[in-house]
Formats: C-alpha cells, structure tokens, sequence
C-alpha cells in the first residue's frame, strides 16, 4: 500500500493500460445447435445459407466449418437472422425463402411481412409466400389431428380441428378439419330416467352425498385454499391426490345428480356437490395441465386438457389452457407463432 500510495497518478494509469493490453479480449461466444443434438459454442466468423464458419471453445477448441445439413434450421436462423441487414428487403427476403424450405414457418411469415413492408412492390408474393407456410402449419396440425382419430382419442383431435378452424381458416386444411369434425363422436348425453322415489335408494344416495362431500373437505384441506394453491402453482403431487379426490366425489353423485329424487332438498344438495366437485376436478386438470407444460411435457399437458374438456363439453377448446397448447406444439415443431 505505501508503494501505491508513492507512486503518481500517471504512473498509476500506465500500468493500468499495460495490463489491459497483456490480457487476452473476452470472447463473445454463440451457440450452435446441430442436428444431431449436439451443442457448439465458439466466435462463428461467419454465417451463410449454406455454412457456418466458427472457433469453438466447447466442447474443445476448434475451428469448424458447419455446413447447412449439419446445423439446426431454427438455430441457424438466429445466426443469420443476427447478421442480417433490417432494413435490407433483399435480406430479408432470402431468410423467408430459407425459412420456407427448412420447415421454419412462423418465422418464414415474420420475413414475408417485414420484407413486404420495406418494399411494398413484393407484397403480392410475400402474399402467396405466407399463405404457402400457413397452409404448412395448418397441415402439420390436421396430421396431429388424424393421428388422434386414428388411435380413438376424438377429445384430443377436436381441440386440434377447432384450433385450425380459429387459426387458419382461409386455408385447404381449415375444409379437411371442418369434415372431420362433423364426423366426430358428439359428448355423450344423459339419457331420460325416471326420478328415484325408493326409500332404499335415497338413503344409497345420502350415503354416497356424505362420502362425496368428506372427499371434497379433505381434498380442500390438503391443498389448503385452491385458490392461493392454483397462484402459487408449485406442487404437482398435491394437485394429483386432490384431483383423485375431486374425481371419486363426482363419480359417486353423477349418476344421482342426473336422475335426481322427489326431495328437492335433497336433490340441491346432490346438485351443489357434484358442482363443486366436478368444477373443482376441472380446475385442478387444467392447473396440472400447466404444470406439465412448465415442464415440457405437452402430451401430458394434452391428456389433462382433454379430462378438463370431458367435463365441460361445451367449452371444447376454449379453455387457455388449450391456446398455451397449440402455441407450445408450433414452438416445438415450427419455431412459434
């Protein structure tokens, strides 16, 4: 400290530069996704259509040449997307084509809009450009939406057709999906049955009322307050023992609350539980289902969507929990949009 203290302000500043110049720059390094999985993580001195020119630092120090088949499309994109020219139509007009034919669609129509803007004369083609990648995404969607038809999941194909439907309705898929969806197994409905008047199978129905609302006290108890829980959003498990729960009381007054008795008092208290219990058991689905997106599990996700939409049948597809679905599967296939 007395040698500093010593030692004038110039001198001070001198030093300070000479070891500025004896370390070595910091790198600023980007990631690169392969196809394979793989990561790559290095100073890319170059990025083109057609190759990536980098000096990887991970997983060991090389000097790479990538070509185009080698590296994710949507990473890719965000190499040259970073290098591009914004206000350059021609630019952005190659990255929409390179979007086009690497299945990258929703980032294929961000190009297409952004280039026709800059140079309004390519509007028209930029037109038929996003058509040609909606009409894409709608397709990808229909498949899905087959493939659930296929294996007898109609409650899951309709959330995919009535989402093409919402989303890209001027598209050949939009028709296709219309088709199906006519096709489709409507939600069951209660059959006409005669009011239960016998004293035995009242006191069944007291009996199953009295086990229906203990599983829904308890289940009630073991999330302590639904509504602080669902904000919170943090314990999966307590969620599924609670919708096991939810799922038995409703079970036990369905059948009751449908046919009903000739005790009105009776009847309200088998409607306002098997109320609570189905609303509960919904809400409780569609909190896992967001659970399960958070984690990034979509099918699972997709199968809470569908137990949720089994007990309200005429909110199919309208549940947010369903948008946050469609948007996770065209991230996960097309890049988002």
């Amino acid at each position: 400290m007395r040698l500093i203290s010593l030692m004038s302000k110039p001198v001070l500043i001198a030093a300070a530069t000479a070891i500025l110049v004896i370390l070595p720059p910091l790198a600023s390094g980007e990631t690169v996704r392969l196809t394979t999985g793989e990561v790559v993580i290095g100073d890319v001195t170059s990025a083109t259509h057609s190759e990536v020119v980098l000096t990887a630092v991970f997983p060991r120090a090389e000097k790479l040449t990538l070509t185009a088949d080698r590296v994710d499309p949507a990473s890719h994109y965000e190499l040259l997307v970073a290098r591009v020219d914004r206000d350059d139509a021609n630019q952005r007009l190659a990255l929409a084509r390179f979007c086009l034919g690497n299945g990258l669609f929703a980032q294929a129509i961000v190009e297409a809009r952004l280039t026709a803007k800059l140079n309004p004369s390519l509007r028209g083609s930029m037109e038929r450009l996003e058509e040609e990648a909606l009409e894409s995404l709608a397709q990808g969607f229909l498949e899905s939406a087959k493939t659930y038809v296929a294996v007898e999941q109609p409650e899951r194909a309709r959330l995919y057709l009535n989402s093409i439907l919402e989303r890209y309705r001027g598209t050949t898929s939009a028709a296709e999906a219309a088709r199906i969806l006519r096709n489709l197994p409507e939600a069951s409905r209660p059959q006409e049955t005669q009011r239960i008047t016998s004293d035995r199978q009242k006191q069944k129905l007291r009996r199953h009322l009295e086990r229906a609302q203990g599983y829904v006290e308890r289940a009630d108890e073991r999330t302590a307050s639904l509504s602080r829980h669902f904000q919170a959003g943090k314990d999966e498990n307590l969620l599924q023992r609670a919708a096991h729960s939810y799922k038995k009381a409703y079970a036990l007054l369905r059948e009751g609350a449908r046919s009903l008795t000739d005790d009105e008092a009776l009847n309200q208290l088998l409607l306002d539980t098997a109320a609570t219990a189905r609303g509960r058991l919904t809400k409780t689905n569609l909190e896992l289902g967001r659970l399960a997106l958070q984690r990034g599990s979509i099918l699972a996700a997709e199968e809470y969507c569908s137990l949720a939409c089994s007990l309200e049948p005429a909110r199919k597809g309208l549940h947010r929990l369903h948008e946050q679905i469609v948007q996770a599967r065209i991230t996960q296939r097309f890049g988002g949009y």
